[in-house]
This record gives structure tokens, sequence and C-alpha cells, in this order.
């Protein structure tokens, strides 16, 4: 018969792993893996301590561990990373939004405030961290996203639906700002952050 592994087995022999595997932050690594896959906050962890845990949960949490030990980055194996304090959903297919560009995006909203600006244009959008942030902390924001990636426009459509701000963006396909040549389409301010 097997041992039954609880929540707090599994946070401890997760952390020791990814100490092993050289990881910054083993142990908040293993609270993110463990909660995302028993869809629950890492509070809950904490409250519910004591829980065991099926064979199910235990093979998908050893892939999780497999998966980073091979140097891939928490949040593409738990699909989100926050930003601005919104989660945002990534993939292989766009680049994790950093914190510093948070800055970036702090300062915008600023500059449009202060100028009553409405019309922005994000050029590389990626993940739409920048232009969704713009168009769901700025209501009157109208945002046009530029990627020259169908697949990173997909997933800024998917976050732009999943902020409510779809009806206020525009994503159009192309490199840089070759798809507004030709258009009398004027912008207040233009962000990029490559």
């Amino acid at each position: 018969m097997s041992e039954i592994l609880t929540i707090k087995d599994i946070l401890k022999l997760a952390t020791g792993y990814l100490i092993q595997c050289g990881i910054d932050q083993p142990r908040l690594e293993a609270e993110v893996f463990l909660a995302d896959l028993l869809g629950i906050s890492r509070i809950g962890l904490y409250v519910n301590f004591d829980r065991p845990l099926v064979e199910k949960e235990l093979a998908s949490m050893r892939d999780y561990l497999r998966r980073r030990s091979r140097g891939e980055p928490l949040e593409y194996i738990v699909g989100v990373k926050e930003f601005m304090s919104l989660p945002f959903f990534v993939d292989k297919a766009v680049l994790i939004p950093r914190p510093e560009t948070e800055h970036l995006v702090e300062r915008a909203l600023e500059i449009m405030a202060t100028n009553n600006f409405k019309e922005a244009v994000d050029v590389g959008t990626g993940s739409g961290a920048i232009a969704v942030s713009l168009a769901y902390y700025r209501p009157v924001a109208r945002v046009t996203a530029i990627d020259i990636a169908p697949a990173a426009l997909a997933i800024a459509k998917k976050n732009a639906r999943h902020h409510g701000v779809e009806g206020r963006l525009i994503f159009l396909k192309g490199d840089l700002l070759k798809p507004l040549v030709g258009t009398e389409k004027s912008f207040d301010i233009v962000l990029a952050n490559p």
C-alpha cells in the first residue's frame, strides 16, 4: 500500500526538489504549482494542509516539477502571469510580461489622463498586457494592438475578452507600424516594449 501524501507533504517535497534544481524561490513556486493544479488559492493550501492528494494530482505535480527542472518558466507551465494586478494568459507564443513593463503602462496612463488622450497603439503587443491594461485602467481609451505573430494576437484577444475590454481594442497583424501605413488613423500615444 502506498503512502498517503498531504498538501503539507507535497509542499515540503516539491520545495526540496526545486532547491536541488537551483530555483530562486522554491517554496513560492511549489505553492503556485500546487494551488494551480488543485484550483485553489495559495492561502487555501494552508487551510487544507492535511488534505490528501489523489494519484492524478500527484502525477500532475510531478509533471509540473519535471518541466520546471528542465528550465521551462513557471508562467508557461501554469499558463498565467500577473501584470498590473491582472491575470494574463501566456504560452510559448508570447513573451512573459515583465514587471518593469508595468512602469511603462503606469507612465502612459498618467500621460493619457493628464492630456485627455484616448487613442493609443501598442506595437508588438504579444500577450496584450500593455494594450489590455491601458484599456482596463483607462475606460475611455481605444487601443490598437499590433503584432506580427497570429498566435500572439490570439492570446492578446483572449486576454482582452477575459478582462472585458475587447470592444475598445483593435488587433492588427503586421510588423511594427506597417499595418497603419496609408491609413488616416492617428494616435495620441505609441507604446512598445520590444
